[in-house]
C-alpha cells in the first residue's frame, strides 16, 4: 500500500470516529474538553477516543519527517520540565478551580519570579494545560484541573527525576556492563550513582514507591489490547521458527502464542 492510500484510509477513520464521537455526546452540555461529561466506563466513548488518537498518530506518522520529529521531542521536553516546575512549587494547587487569579499574586504566593512564572504558563498553555484569558492572569483547564489529583502529578515527577535519567544513561550502561543480568548493573545505577536496584531502591522509599506506583497506574499501560494484537498479526509467524510471545508484567505471565 502507497503512503497516500494509507494516508487516506486514516483520514477516513479519523472522520468516522470523530462522528461516532458526534453521535456519543449528542444531548450533552458542551465542554471545553471533549471527555469532561463522561467517565471512563463509557465504552463507546473510550473507544472513539482511543480510535482518534491512533488515527492522528498514523497520520503524523505518516506526514512527519525529521524535521517535526525533533520539533516533537523538543516540546515534550519542555513540557515533563515545565510539568516538574509546577509540581515542585505546588503551584497547581493555588489555582482555583472556577476563577481566574492574577499571575503576580500567584507567583507572590508560591514564592517564584513573576516573569519566570508567565513564561511556563504560557507554554503550558499551548498544550491546553492551563489558560490565559490575558497576559496577567492565568485559570485551570478540564485538563490541568486533573492534575490537582497528586497522583497525576506523581506519575508525572516520576518521569521527570526518575524515568528521563535512566533512559539517556542506557547508551553508557551498555559499554559498561554489556548484557549483564545484574540488577546493580544497569543505566539507572549509572543515573543515580548507586548500587542499589532500582526494585530495591523502590522499597526503601515510600516516596519512590508512590511514584512508581502513579507511573505504573497511568502512564505504563501506553497499549491497548487491541493495539497489542494488530502489532502481533503483522509478523510472519511461519518463519519465525521456535518462538514464545510473553505478557510481561501480568500476574501471572502467561504466553500469549506459542510455535512449535
Amino acid at each position: 500500500m502507497d503512503g497516500l492510500t494509507e494516508l487516506i484510509q486514516h483520514a477516513e477513520k479519523l472522520y468516522a470516529a470523530v462522528k461516532r464521537l458526534e453521535g456519543s455526546r449528542r444531548g450533552s452540555h458542551s465542554s471545553d474538553q471533549l471527555w469532561a461529561n463522561f467517565g471512563e466506563d463509557n465504552k463507546d466513548l473510550s473507544q472513539s477516543k482511543a480510535d482518534i488518537l491512533a488515527s492522528t498518530a498514523a497520520i503524523r506518522r505518516l506526514a512527519a519527517g525529521p524535521t517535526e520529529l525533533l520539533q516533537d521531542l523538543a516540546r515534550h521536553t519542555e513540557l515533563l520540565a515545565c510539568l516538574k516546575w509546577l509540581a515542585e512549587f505546588q503551584i497547581l494547587a493555588c489555582i482555583p478551580v472556577d476563577v481566574t487569579i492574577s499571575v503576580k499574586d500567584l507567583a507572590d504566593l508560591v514564592g517564584v519570579p513573576q516573569d519566570q512564572l508567565s513564561r511556563v504558563i504560557r507554554l503550558m498553555a499551548t498544550f491546553g494545560f492551563l489558560h490565559q484569558p490575558d497576559a496577567n492572569s492565568v485559570a485551570h483547564t478540564p485538563l490541568s484541573a486533573q492534575f490537582l489529583d497528586n497522583s497525576w502529578l506523581d506519575a508525572a515527577v516520576f518521569m521527570a527525576d526518575h524515568l528521563a535519567p535512566t533512559a539517556l544513561q542506557m547508551s553508557l550502561a551498555t559499554q559498561r556492563f554489556g548484557a549483564s543480568q545484574n540488577p546493580g548493573e544497569s543505566a539507572f545505577n549509572l543515573a543515580f550513582n548507586t548500587t542499589r536496584s532500582f526494585s530495591t531502591s523502590v522499597l526503601n522509599s515510600h516516596k519512590l514507591r508512590r511514584q512508581w506506583s502513579a507511573y505504573l497506574d497511568h502512564a505504563a499501560g501506553l497499549y491497548r489490547e487491541e493495539d497489542i494484537f494488530q502489532a502481533l498479526s503483522q509478523l510472519n509467524w511461519t518463519k519465525l521458527g521456535n518462538v514464545c510471545v510473553v505478557e510481561v508484567g501480568c500476574r501471572p505471565p502467561f504466553p500469549l502464542f506459542e510455535e512449535n
